[in-house]
């Protein structure tokens, strides 16, 4: 048994001595009744607590980051510990905040043993230091002209208590005023005003108040304002050369204070105060020494401003029954200048004077053969007189007499009454005691009017072409003369209606715009026909207007064989067309429109041949040639072309300008 015992006390033991070393805290008593003990390490104590901040040093804005460090009589260190804070707060990761200028402690304590903790750690924390770090400044818009304004805005950064004003300037001074200057606070707008003077590039500093070492400077773009004005008026007609003519005028970017004209309108500017429109207005009087005599033309209407602003040109057509040109012969032209009471001839070649003015002028100046024949629209008046000496050889004035337009031909002069519906003929060589001659039935408003030597070969004869606007229907009226016997005032003229053709295609006058063209005649002295151009409807504008287009009419008047040749409807003439003359060649003629906005003349030529029933084929040409701007085509004529072998001279003309050009 002991043997056994003995066998088998090791394995007990090393059980026991097992589950002891396990268990590292009980004692047990071994197998037989033998007993035995083991001896536990001692616990694990802190020994020390160490804290270290970094950095010592911070200010007011800073903060410092501390890590305590736990050693213990066993094992490894670690950093269980909390902290704690003088003169600031300190996070349990160990950020420190100061809350106050002056020293500072961190201690860290023990989790394990919070009888354990570090030695205080002295931070130094001092003041902000007070600077200015950035100062900027922003427009809100640096291009502008010079009647706009733009907001700058200055933006102070610093540290510490600063001072967040700056100072603000102009440079050059006279370039604008700002709305404040001084001590402006950073993030107030201020208002930047230019100088009404027109372009320049002035610039915009802000400087710190605190320190003036920091500054921003933007640079501004200014240029002059653009004025822009409009007067969509078309035409306007004058035709009794009295009254006051009004339209409106719309208006981009005018000032207070901005002139407005209308040349050569003699009247003072207009002084616009505020508003988009404004209505212009001229008066209208056929005294020569008037302010504005009845002169038409091209009245060129602008804005001007004390910065040196400048509005485009808008050109008012003022169109009137007149035409103050008049073509004499191969070599020179007569043009009246009705303002200033004279009538001149002029050298085809190159447009200088030939020649004594003569004290003479009217609105309609006719040449018929060596009689040159001025006359008046509204009451009829005229006078004839001699080319070469200026001598009156007649005279006429009719009291109850409406003329529109006046014509002469082989020594009979003749005119249309549209409010008395005549057709009415004179001698040239005529006194005023001796009777007009009026030929009734020629319509309800007959206007437009020519006369030619194509119908008949008697040279005292004249045929008269007038077209009735409200009825629209071309007349044919011939006048015969009795020459005068050497007697002023002896000669006697008969007329009477031949025939007329209803022209079909146009509407009537009172059923058409008024800004419209005026309904054109023209005639040729190498045969006996004539063509009338007048505006048609030819549909509705997208804004609900009335679409125009012009139309051209050619009619054979010959006696037994009066009718309508042909129409045509252009493409390309506008509805401000305001004159239209036949070239002699018989086949052509040339029309003259205006523009408003650029203020030049549109010549367009309308061509025609005939088949062998006469039926025309017709042909539309702008003609490259044009006057300067604002000579408008008041006053137009055709003559046969001597200065170049072929050619065709243009004469385009208005009050005392007048320009040509040869067409091949």
């Amino acid at each position: 048994m002991r043997g056994r015992q003995l066998l088998q006390r090791p394995l007990c033991s090393i059980a026991l001595g097992l589950f002891a070393c396990l268990s590292g805290a009980f004692t047990f008593t071994g197998c037989g009744g033998n007993t035995g003990g083991m001896t536990q390490p001692p616990p694990v104590t802190v020994l020390s607590v160490a804290n270290s901040c970094s950095p010592l040093s911070i200010t007011t804005a800073q903060t410092s980051t501390c890590v305590g460090t736990v050693s213990y009589s066993a094992g490894p260190s670690d950093h269980n510990v909390t902290y704690t804070a003088t003169d600031g707060t300190v996070t349990s990761a160990g950020v420190f905040t100061p809350t106050s200028v002056g020293p500072a402690t961190v201690t860290a304590k023990s989790v394990k043993d919070t009888t354990m903790s570090s030695t205080p750690t002295a931070i130094t924390v001092t003041a902000v230091p007070v600077a200015i770090t950035n100062v900027s400044l922003a427009c809100t818009a640096t291009s502008l002209t010079d009647a706009q304004t733009t907001s700058c805005t200055p933006t102070v950064a610093g540290t510490g208590a600063f001072t967040n004003t700056v100072n603000l300037s102009v440079s050059p001074a006279s370039a604008g005023t700002l709305s404040a200057t001084s001590n402006v606070s950073s993030g107030t707008a201020v208002t930047f005003t230019p100088a009404f003077t027109g372009a320049a590039t002035p610039t915009i500093k802000a400087i710190s108040t605190q320190d003036s070492t920091k500054s921003d400077v933007v640079k501004l773009t200014v240029t002059l304002r653009t004025i822009t004005i409009n007067s969509p008026t078309g035409n306007i007609w004058l035709p009794s050369c009295t009254g006051t003519e009004l339209w409106t005028v719309a208006e981009t970017g005018m000032g207070t204070g901005d002139l407005f004209y209308l040349t050569p309108y003699q009247s003072p500017a207009f002084t616009w105060t505020s508003g988009t429109t404004f209505i212009a207005g001229m008066g209208i009087g056929n005294n020569p020494k008037a302010a504005n005599p009845c002169s038409p033309g091209a009245y060129d209407e602008y804005v001007t401003g004390s910065d040196g602003a400048r509005s485009n040109d808008v050109y008012i057509p003022i169109i009137g029954p007149s035409n103050t040109w008049a073509g004499y012969n191969s070599t020179d032209e007569f043009q009246a200048d009705f303002a200033g009471q004279t009538t001149c001839k002029y050298k085809l070649a190159d447009g200088s004077l030939d020649g004594v003015c003569l004290p003479i002028a009217g609105m309609i100046e006719v040449v018929d053969g060596n009689n040159l024949v001025t006359g008046y629209p509204g009451s009829v008046s005229y006078g004839v007189y001699d080319v070469g000496t200026g001598a009156v050889i007649g005279q006429g004035n009719e009291t109850n007499g409406n003329a529109g337009t006046m014509a002469a031909k082989n020594g009979i002069v003749g005119w249309a009454q549209s409010a008395n519906q005549l057709d009415s003929f004179a001698m040239e060589e005529t006194a005023n005691n001796n009777p007009f001659v009026d030929v009734p039935n020629v319509g309800t408003s007959p206007g437009p009017f020519a006369m030619s030597t194509g119908c008949n070969t008697n040279p005292n004869a004249a045929t008269a072409f007038s077209y009735d606007q409200e009825g629209t229907t071309l007349y044919r009226v011939d006048a015969v003369g009795s020459p005068s016997d050497g007697t002023y005032g002896s000669g006697t003229v008969t007329a009477s209606k031949i025939g007329s053709v209803a022209l079909s295609g146009f509407a009537p006058a009172s059923q058409l715009a008024s800004f419209l063209a005026p309904r054109l005649i023209a005639a040729w002295d190498s045969n006996c026909m004539a063509v009338v151009l007048a505006p048609v409807v030819t549909g509705t504008n997208p804004n609900d207007t009335m679409a125009y287009s012009m139309e051209l009419a050619l009619a054979d008047m010959t006696t037994g064989n009066m009718r309508q040749l042909g129409t045509y409807v252009s493409t390309g003439i506008p509805s401000t067309a305001i004159a239209m003359a036949a070239d002699p060649s018989g086949n052509d003629v040339v029309i003259s429109s205006t523009d408003q906005n650029t203020g030049t003349t549109i010549l367009t030529e309308v061509s025609w041949t005939l088949d062998a029933n006469e039926n025309p084929t017709f042909t539309e040409t702008t003609l490259t040639a044009a006057p300067p701007v604002g000579v408008y085509g008041v006053s137009l004529g055709i003559l046969p072309g001597t200065l170049v072998p072929n050619g065709t001279t243009v004469r385009v003309g208005q009050r005392e300008q007048h320009y040509a050009f040869t067409e091949q």
